[in-house]
Order: structure tokens, then sequence, then C-alpha cells
């Protein structure tokens, strides 16, 4: 679990994982902070009169673009698929492309951070794992080795 004092460092990581989707379960166990702790710092973001915390209206946001963008391309398919080949111009042509151009990209940079906040993860258990076997006076083989099994995941 996470020491007293880590939320300046703790919270803003449990913030970005909570707005990638993550259950606040998932997040207790990828970053050891209780789901008590997360729901704590997330309550004190949720202002009075509002029904909801800045980490949900940041999630339901950073979905909602998602969400739009494939409707609106799903729209556009189903428009041009039902016209008569005859009456599909150039021009309705091209919107569709760019509109599946900008999917394709956010998609393509949401796997790209995916797997940056796996790596991040995969380091921050590392550093972990070291600190612990530190304390409880694991050689420095010990250790490099804890380390490799764990970074490994990087190439998986």
């Amino acid at each position: 679990m996470a020491g007293k004092g880590d939320r300046a460092k703790l919270e803003p990581t449990a913030k970005r994982l909570y707005i990638d989707g993550l259950s606040l379960t998932e997040i207790e166990e990828r970053i050891g902070v209780s789901r008590q702790t997360l729901s704590v710092w997330k309550k004190r973001t949720q202002k009075p009169g509002e029904d909801f915390d800045e980490w949900d209206r940041a999630r339901e946001n950073k979905r909602g673009r998602a969400e739009r963008l494939r409707s609106m391309f799903d729209e556009q398919m189903d428009y041009i698929e039902g016209l008569q080949p005859s009456a599909r111009d150039s021009k309705l042509m091209d919107s569709l492309s760019k509109l599946c151009a900008i999917v394709e990209r956010w998609d393509s940079l949401a796997e790209k951070e995916r797997q940056r906040l796996r790596e991040e993860a995969l380091r921050e258990a590392a550093e972990n794992v070291k600190d612990e076997a530190t304390r409880q006076g694991a050689s420095a083989a010990t250790i490099d080795s804890l380390r490799a099994a764990i970074m490994q995941g990087l190439n998986a």
C-alpha cells in the first residue's frame, strides 16, 4: 500500500487512470492506494450542487469525443450506403474519407496512450518492488533480478 504523504504523486496518476476508464478497484490494485482513499480524493473534486465530480466529468468528456466521432462516421457511412451509386459524389466520399482518417488517428493515439500507461505502470511496479526488497535487505543481485523480471513485461 502507498504510504502517507504519497498523495501529491499518486492522486494525478489515479485521476488519469480513472479518466482512461479504469475502475477504482483496478486503480487500487495498480497503484496501491485503497479504494476508500481514491473515493475521498475523487469526492473532494465535486463542487456543491453539482452531480458529477471532476474525475467523472473528465472521463465523460474523453469517452464522449471518441463515441461522437464514431457515431458521426457510422451515420455518414449509413447515409452514403443508402444512396444510389450515381448519387455518391466526390464531396461526400471526401468527407467520409476525412472522417475515417480522424477516427483512425484517434484509435492510434488511444492505443499509444494505453501502451504508455502500461509501460508507466510496469516501471512504477518495478520501482516499488525495488524499494520494498531494499527495505527487506535483499541483495543487489536479487533486486536487479526482480526488476528485470518485471521489466520483461515491456517486451511482451
